[in-house]
């Protein structure tokens, strides 16, 4: 039995508890099959446990997935406050992007929606492959 069955298997049954288990293990396990499956979490989930997903894959996310993050972490942005604390250089490259795109400012380590009509960031801040990765896709 692989780490995705017993993810699979603890999160058939329900208990909010396995699903943190899951989301942990599957961060810790980090391959492509787990970070997929966060990501199809993701997209299964109300507004409130898709953050908690996503604070997840972006503490271990790669410049190569970082056209998937930004398509779902954008609809979220300006809904309140995330904290990028722990998150990987790419999850924080897509966000300051994103929000530059977007118009919002970023306050320290914390995302803040205060709406501008500038953006705070330029694509010259941006690594190359992030830049190329999402607006390569998008």
């Amino acid at each position: 039995m692989s780490v995705l069955d017993i993810c699979n298997n603890l999160l058939a049954g329900g208990c909010r508890d396995a699903w943190f288990v899951v989301l942990k293990a599957l961060q810790l396990f980090g391959t492509d099959d787990a970070i997929n499956k966060l990501f199809q979490l993701c997209i299964g989930e109300d507004l409130e446990h898709r953050m908690v997903v996503l604070n997840h894959v972006a503490r271990i996310l790669s410049h190569r997935r970082a056209c998937t993050f930004a398509r779902l972490v954008s609809p979220l942005l300006g809904l309140g406050s995330l904290d990028i604390t722990d998150w990987s250089r790419a999850a924080t490259s897509v966000i300051v992007y994103e929000c530059g795109r977007r118009g919002i400012k970023l306050n320290g380590t914390t995302l803040q929606p205060t709406y501008t009509l500038e953006s705070t960031v330029t694509e010259d801040e941006l690594p190359s492959e992030v830049l190329q990765s999402i607006t390569g896709r998008l």
